[in-house]
């Protein structure tokens, strides 16, 4: 029998010292020949990025010695930064940022640089073999005032290795993809003010020796729409994401129009924030593999080339990314409420087979609290989409009668959403008796473009209403205790956070992570890629400097009436450092 005590007084095996020791991060899963490669963040090796090699007998080793990191700082935020092709691996040290070559045939792992000591960034590496080079993309910092974006050719001789700018002109650039026998390149690019959820363009050009040829953007259509993932299939047909429906769906390019091949009201994409996000991949036989998001849940499943059926495997799984075509079956990385992380495949009549398991579970699965999927009425009648997690203990409850003190939680970005997959973060507090509530504020992505959209002009506005309706709603249905609420986010959550403090009334105290106080100060020291970001969630600096001051959290602190904690890394350049400075001095 279960003891009674009060919610929030419940003891927890979960410590503090458990929930922060994040399980090992899998990632970007590529396929070259028999071998499969992933990176691996490893806590225990205070987050060194570990490049990982699976050979066809399923012997799974390290294919990057310490201290080397893999880890590019393209946009700050970086992504996929590796290749392979024959025996060597080539990577970006995280430490200097260079590309190093590694000899994968010899028992000494010893990496050897190829690129100088200088200011180039480097990510989304891929190999040309046709003219014995890197294809990158390349960010300048030579000037800091003026950083320069491109994609660039890093030749792979024994003499040298000359880098060559092949494309330049736009603000940005991701995906360069070849064809089967690389004499085609793809790629997509957008310019500012756009964010890549907001606009791209996907080109294409001949690739030429001494330079890129022909180049053409092949999509003629003149509607604002967000491109992402181009992929070349075997018979060097491009396909493509595209939001042109309203939601990220999967198209395919001919020579002479575009083919929309899965016409869904799902999201068969996540926002472009680093390089390497790969959600689908094409079979030899025209077939695309995917994942796609349902409530802000994902799940897998095949389409035929023809689009006139489509295929889901049910599985307790609900996240996946890393989609990776690898002998004759499709790998994933996925996880799921009582799942962390694991590599899994699907051959091609859905069987499913977990093929790499470094995580375990070492509590007792009866404390761990699954979130609910949730919509609830908010702000002018929309609905808005949270997950709450109830308070679970296997040998604690509350039988008081009373409801449980709740934590608020606001994701980044803003243009990204939260998920169900397991999170000792959010368990650390259901199994001590907190519910959480987990919110997906208008704005958030996974809900196709009109949802997306809604905090264009509207943050500090929108997603204030959201935390303000979810309070009332889930009061109402006695899932919390409205007296008792706290809150807290991270980066744009954090925004979330002080606006929430200073505009409401309903919290006990507040926990802001690297959060952002001041929103000029922001648009004069943030970095490239999220310089022009508060064009759309605010409006333009000059035309709306009013209601820049008015949004600013910083500016309503007399409002403030409970205790509010501060995190910061003082290494940021997405959120400065002095964002959290300036609240503390001025509080």
């Amino acid at each position: 029998m279960k003891k009674s005590k009060p919610y929030g007084a419940w003891p927890s095996e979960i410590n503090a010292n458990s929930a922060s020791r994040a399980s090992t991060e899998l990632n970007y899963l590529q396929s070259f020949g028999e071998i499969l490669f992933w990176t691996e963040n490893r806590a225990q090796e205070n987050g060194r990025c570990v490049i990982v090699c699976q050979d066809k007998h399923g012997n799974v080793s390290d294919a990057l010695p310490a201290p080397f990191s893999h880890g590019s700082k393209v946009h700050e935020y970086g992504g996929i930064a590796y290749t392979v092709f024959g025996k060597y691996l080539y990577f970006v040290n995280a430490s200097d940022q260079r590309i190093y070559s590694v000899d994968l045939s010899k028992e000494d792992l010893s990496p050897t640089p190829i690129t100088p000591k200088n200011s180039l960034r480097y990510a989304d590496l891929i190999f040309d073999s046709r003219h014995k080079r890197i294809i990158a993309i390349c960010e300048d910092h030579s000037e800091t005032r003026s950083i320069k974006n491109y994609i660039v050719s890093i030749a792979i001789t024994d003499e040298s290795s000359e880098i060559t700018t092949l494309i330049s002109g736009s603000d940005f650039y991701a995906f360069p993809r070849l064809n089967s026998d690389n004499s085609d390149l793809c790629w997509i690019q957008w310019d500012h003010p756009n964010m890549p959820w907001d606009s791209t363009e996907i080109w294409t050009a001949s690739n030429e020796k001494d330079e890129i040829k022909n180049r053409k953007c092949i999509i003629r259509e003149k509607l604002k729409q967000s491109i992402t993932q181009p992929y070349w299939s075997s018979k060097n047909e491009i396909f493509y994401i595209s939001d042109m429906s309203g939601w990220w769906n999967i198209y395919r390019a001919n020579k002479d129009h575009t083919e929309q091949i899965v016409n869904s009201n799902r999201d068969y994409a996540e926002p472009f924030w680093q390089f390497g996000t790969a959600n689908y991949c094409v079979l030899d036989n025209g077939d695309i593999a995917f994942t796609r998001s349902i409530d802000a849940n994902w799940e897998f499943g095949f389409a035929s080339s023809d689009s006139s059926k489509i295929r889901i495997k049910r599985t307790d799984y609900t996240v996946y990314k890393n989609i990776c075509k690898h002998q004759n079956k499709i790998y994933a990385v996925a996880s799921g409420p009582l799942k962390p992380q694991e590599i899994v495949s699907f051959d091609l009549d859905l069987k499913l087979r977990v093929r790499y398991k470094p995580n375990a579970i070492n509590i007792n699965v009866n404390d761990i609290s699954i979130g609910e999927s949730n919509y609830y009425p908010s702000a002018n009648g929309e609905s808005v989409h949270a997950f709450y997690y109830s308070p679970k203990n296997n040998q604690y409850n509350d039988n008081s009668g009373g409801l449980p003190p709740t934590i608020f939680l606001c994701h980044g970005g803003p243009t990204s959403a939260t998920n169900r997959s397991l999170n000792f973060k959010i368990q650390f507090w259901t199994s001590r008796g907190f519910a959480v509530l987990d919110i997906n504020y208008r704005g958030s992505s996974g809900f196709g473009r009109e949802y997306r959209a809604r905090l264009k002009n509207n943050w500090g506005i929108f997603d204030i209403q959201d935390i303000h309706h979810a309070a009332k709603y889930f009061s109402s249905k006695s899932k919390i205790d409205k007296s008792r609420c706290i809150i807290r986010g991270s980066s744009a959550g954090g925004f979330t956070v002080l606006s929430a403090l200073t505009k409401l009334d309903i919290f006990k105290t507040g926990a802001c992570l690297y959060g952002i106080g001041d929103l000029e100060k922001l648009a004069d020291d943030t970095h490239k890629f999220e310089s022009n970001y508060l064009d759309s969630l605010i409006g333009n600096r000059i035309d709306k400097s009013e209601e820049y001051k008015e949004r600013s959290p910083i500016n309503h602190l007399n409002n403030l009436n409970c205790p509010v904690i501060f995190f910061q890394g003082l290494e940021d350049m997405v959120v400065p450092p002095n964002q959290s400075q300036l609240m503390v001095d001025k509080l």
